[in-house]
């Protein structure tokens, strides 16, 4: 009796087992279920594509849309020099008022997020390609490693 009370922990050590499956159910199922059924892996990888699809209203959020122009201010940038932009993404681009590098640095989070968004079947290219800190350094007259490629015709 004294033991008990005074050593509980060491006489429940059973109870740490527990604890442990409680913080990573997903090992203790596996090791359960023994995940090798096939169906077993199918269902893990539907719920985990349902748990990432969750955070998706958070990366699908509106954004403001940037400021975008009826034609191009006399000659239109050279877009595909931006890592990322090949001619057709580059003719959608275009067609939504978007011309210069200086349009494409000019754009904070929002403004990235609502072309993001916007690009279809490009979704999420603006922010993976970083599509901003390009357009900054070809805008202000620079070039890219990439943008250098494009210029000796090793690219298009």
């Amino acid at each position: 009796g004294e033991a008990s009370s005074q050593g509980g922990e060491p006489i429940h050590h059973g109870g740490s087992d527990v604890e442990a499956d409680a913080a990573a159910p997903g090992a203790a199922v596996w090791e359960k279920d023994g995940g090798s059924t096939g169906e077993s892996a199918e269902e893990a990888a539907e719920t985990f594509e349902t748990k990432a699809g969750d955070a998706e209203p958070e990366m699908e959020r509106e954004g403001t849309k940037p400021r975008l122009l009826d034609a191009p201010e006399g000659e239109p940038d050279d877009l595909k020099k931006i890592k990322g932009v090949g001619p057709k993404l580059e003719g959608m681009l275009h067609g939504m008022g978007i011309y210069h590098f200086h349009q494409v640095a000019s754009w904070g989070p929002e403004e990235v997020a609502w072309v993001d968004r916007n690009l279809e079947g490009f979704k999420g290219r603006v922010s993976r390609d970083e599509w901003v800190s390009q357009a900054q350094t070809l805008s202000s007259g620079g070039e890219t490693a990439f943008s250098q490629r494009v210029d000796d015709g090793d690219v298009y």
